[in-house]
Formats: C-alpha cells, structure tokens, sequence
C-alpha cells in the first residue's frame, strides 16, 4: 500500500487524537471549577421582595437580620454547607410570606426571593383579635408595622379564628365576593365594610350614599353588584342620596329601594 492511500487513515487518527484532548481538557476545567466551588465562602445575602404594597408586611432588612441571627450560620460557611431548602422552609415560617426561593450564584451569593401574602379583607372581632384574609382564604394576624386598607368583615357568621375560608361552602363563597371587589377598582373603593348576621346574610356599607345594601347570601356575586351599579348610575342621581334608606339586592332581576 502506497503512502499516499494512507494519508486517510493518519487524518482520521490526528482527529480522534484531537477529541481526545479536547474531552480532556473539558474534564480538567470542570475539575478545576468544582475545586474553585468547593472552595468558595458565602459572603453576601440577596433578599428580594416580590410585589407593591405587600412589600410593608415583610421588609428585606429585617428578613436579613431574622436569617443570620435565629437561622444556621451563613455568612464565611462554604455555599456547598449552606442548605438552601431549609433556608426556605424557614422564610416560609413568617406568617406573611407565601413562597420563597432560595438559590447561591456562581459568586458566593445567597439569593432569596419572597412572594408575600396579600390580604384582600380584615375579619373584626367583638374581643379585638382582629385577622386579615388573604387571597387564598388563610387567615393572617395583624402587623405592628403596616395597616392594609381593605373591606372589613363583622358580625357574628364568621367567628372561626385561623380558619381558611376555603375550609367551608360559605367560606369559599365569601372568598368569591372579597375577589371581586378586590379586582375592581370602583369596589375597592366603594364597599367599606360586609356585615354578616347569624343566617350568613351580608349587609354591606358603602362610601357612597347612606343607604344600607341588602346584598343576602355571597352567590349571584357579579349580578348583584352589577344591579348596585345600575342603582349607583341611574336611581341615585335622580332620586337624591338621602330619597332612600336601604337598597335590597336579593330579589332577582329586581332592585327594591325602600
């Protein structure tokens, strides 16, 4: 066989020759990485809360100082020691925290971020334990640093402390009407406060205009309010505020202004 035939098989050779030292050397810097990892101290914690005004229930600094002063030491602990799950499991603890994530960047960086409960209604109670609702029906205890502005629930239904609405019928349609109101902006403002008697009947009071609203049990949610609006645009400004004492929304397709 001639030299030239096996030009060939000697190129076929230099580039295996090369894929092998090129898996190498793929080998060796990742070693070389994993030893630098290996190697690296956490010196720096990232905490971000995620959302607006929500942010006043749980503030970054005092997240921090919670951390590194009741949690397992971080700052100098090489990041390979620092357990990121039970980091999270203790952010989730506060009681205003919904979901945490917990990571360490290629820099030695513990970053944690926050998704913080937001509470949509206040439940008051006769002996002043009062308790927020948040969006997924859990009740929450007040804050000593921030005082949400939302609809206030009284009245003697509802008298079930640290109970979630979504444990009951009742409570998850109650949770159906505090959704509506706290996605539409003109409620929001509108409904100041839903009193709720022993039948489970709603009795609300409004900023607008002195008339009680008879709004009975929370179902028909969206058609009663829409018959509140109707009276709000077209009785109301021909009428007069004070014509009318209570507005009862129980009737079907009918509104009864006494």
């Amino acid at each position: 066989m001639s030299f030239i035939a096996k030009i060939p098989n000697i190129r076929k050779l230099v580039k295996g020759m090369g894929l092998v030292i090129s898996g190498a050397v793929v080998v060796i810097a990742i070693g070389f990485t994993e030893k630098k990892q290996s190697e690296r101290t956490c010196q720096a914690i990232d905490i971000h809360v995620m959302g607006g005004g929500a942010q006043r229930f749980i503030e970054e600094h005092e997240m921090l100082y919670q951390l590194t002063s009741q949690c397992d030491p971080i700052y100098g602990v090489a990041t390979k020691e620092v357990v990121t799950r039970k980091i999270e499991n203790f952010i989730k603890s506060h009681n205003f925290v919904k979901k945490a994530v917990v990571y360490k960047n290629w820099k030695g960086k513990l970053k944690v971020k926050i998704v913080p409960r937001r509470p949509i209604a206040r439940i008051i109670h006769s002996d002043g334990e009062d308790r927020y609702i948040d969006e997924e029906g859990k009740q929450l205890p007040l804050s000593d640093k921030y005082t949400a502005r939302v609809v206030l629930i009284s009245g003697t239904k509802w008298s079930s402390r640290g109970e979630d609405l979504t444990n009951s019928t009742y409570g998850a349609a109650l949770l159906k009407l505090l959704h509506f109101i706290d996605r539409d902006p003109f409620w929001r403002a509108q409904i100041a406060q839903i009193y709720i008697d022993k039948k489970g009947e709603i009795i609300m009071d409004t900023q607008v205009g002195k008339q009680e609203v008879v709004f009975g049990k929370p179902e028909n949610v969206e058609n009663k309010l829409a018959k509140l609006k109707l009276f709000y645009e077209k009785i109301l400004p021909y009428k007069g505020g004070d014509r009318y004492e209570r507005v009862n929304l129980k009737f079907e397709n009918q509104i009864a202004c006494e």
